[in-house]
């Protein structure tokens, strides 16, 4: 959608290029940066990604933390909070599917003791080989 609202602006500035006499008359009242795209409710990101198992979930709900809660890295407890509000039943060990996606899928990057972020692999994930597509 981003893309599709700065190709509309950018047609739309070559028009009034073009034909200045009717800029007079068209105001527009949103800029770029308000044409960005609002967060989506957590059920509703998870919905569309569709994970598989807890640990595709974890990291889209990392992903989601980190895009579109503002945060730079992650703990333990912030997991676990996002794991609680997303709707979704929790694993038994929600850090260990951080710990495994790391390991197994280089999904995450260590920044210190307990606290973590997600990797270049880890965002590529979520938004390119989710969902699934049989």
């Amino acid at each position: 959608m981003k893309t599709e609202v700065k190709t509309l602006l950018d047609e739309l500035r070559k028009f009034l290029e073009e034909y200045p006499h009717v800029k007079e008359g068209i105001r527009i009242k949103k800029t770029e940066k308000e044409f960005e795209e609002t967060k989506p409710y957590i059920k509703e990101f998870i919905k569309e990604k569709k994970p598989k198992g807890a640990m595709q979930t974890s990291v889209v709900l990392a992903y989601y933390l980190i895009k579109y809660e503002g945060k730079n890295s992650f703990t333990r407890e912030d997991m676990k909070k996002i794991w609680a509000v997303s709707g979704q039943k929790p694993p038994k060990n929600i850090w260990q599917t951080v710990i495994d996606g790391k390991n197994r899928y280089g999904w995450y990057e260590e920044v210190s003791k307990g606290e973590y972020k997600l990797s270049p692999h880890g965002i590529y994930f979520v938004e390119h080989e989710l969902p699934k597509e049989k």
